[in-house]
């Protein structure tokens, strides 16, 4: 309601998948438009199991479908407790099932991280098509305690691991940063006992970082962790970054941002100011090689910061560097005899 006169592209969302391109229809001046037909595409549907390479049932592993080439029309569930699960309206056409956690595919059983995971299945048009997906046996368990930089034990710590990639194209920080966000659509993180002991079960195999944290900040991390290891995580004392953002010849801006990042262990953190007249910090930050960057309407501004364990550094300024305006000169037409 309430459309000027003019051409339209119409999609819509549904459970069922819809057409990949927008309908175009044309809303003439003083008429209204009641005819327009908007016709979804036919699906079908995929049921099987999730089972590892002795036949016992996985559950609570994630299952997504994709269809080859095309956008959307694909699904997404979870599997049951007996390892079960159920993909509706998908789109007709070849879609390639995978098994995973979170972000990760799960791999089968004697693959690697650079092949091709899942299976591809044929969807036809209002029937259901079954499906097994094996995977690798996720049997594997590390073991450890939390302690703080006394060595007391720490309770109610949050613990994640996440697989290290043994792609040869894998970056060295990828399983820093995903570990980091465990608990963001991944598995919800386990807490340590009141002697800080942990227990991480249902791992496959391979090698695993391992990251201990706290409420109130501080966080211990351990690389290259194996399958049946005992360990020990010391969190050490957090520290923080402040200080004054300041504009040459003028006022610090009323609104800006401060983001923090150290690439090399996968930590970003970003917050936003005003009316703090330039003052800024952002604290409960681990020791690393930081670049700190500041960002308002007047300008940007970074530099390099390194900060040690517990260390507090206040007397960082950032000169925001003043933005400046484009314009297009405007063409200029010769004409013959000028």
């Amino acid at each position: 309601r309430g459309l000027l006169p003019g051409r339209y592209e119409l999609s819509v969302t549904s459970d069922e998948p819809a057409p990949e391109l927008p309908v175009v229809v044309e809303l003439p001046a003083g008429r209204d438009l009641d005819d327009v037909r908007i016709e979804l595409l036919a699906s079908g549907s995929i049921v099987g199991r999730v089972v590892d390479e002795s036949g016992v049932p996985q559950p609570g592993v994630d299952v997504s479908a994709k269809p080859l080439g095309k956008w959307g029309g694909g699904g997404g569930t979870r599997s049951d407790d007996e390892g079960h699960f159920v993909l509706e309206h998908l789109r007709i056409g070849e879609v390639r099932v995978r098994a995973g956690m979170g972000w990760d595919d799960m791999r089968a059983p004697g693959t690697s991280d650079d092949d091709v995971q899942g299976e591809l299945v044929k969807v036809e048009a209002g029937k259901q098509v079954e499906v097994e997906l094996v995977i690798e046996s996720r049997n594997g368990v590390i073991r450890g305690r939390v302690l703080d930089e006394q060595g007391a034990p720490v309770d109610d710590a949050f613990i994640s691991a996440e697989r290290m990639p043994e792609s040869a194209t894998a970056s060295a920080s990828v399983s820093r940063l995903m570990v980091r966000w465990a608990g963001f659509g991944r598995e919800t993180p386990i807490l340590s006992e009141v002697d800080g002991s942990f227990t991480i079960e249902q791992l496959s195999a391979g090698r695993y970082v391992v990251r201990a944290h706290r409420r109130g900040g501080g966080e211990a991390l351990l690389e290259g962790v194996e399958l049946g290891s005992t360990i020990e995580l010391t969190i050490a004392a957090t520290g923080s970054l402040g200080g004054r953002l300041v504009v040459p010849g003028g006022e610090p801006p009323e609104r800006f941002s401060i983001a923090v990042e150290d690439a090399k262990q996968g930590i970003s953190e970003r917050d936003q100011f005003f009316r703090t007249q330039g003052q800024w910090q952002l604290g409960e930050l681990p020791a690393g090689s930081y670049r700190v960057t500041a960002s308002g309407m007047a300008g940007t501004a970074s530099i390099e910061v390194e900060l040690g364990a517990g260390e507090r550094r206040d007397d960082l300024e950032l000169e925001l560097e003043p933005l400046v305006t484009l314009r297009e000169a405007p063409t200029m037409r010769m004409v013959p005899g000028d």
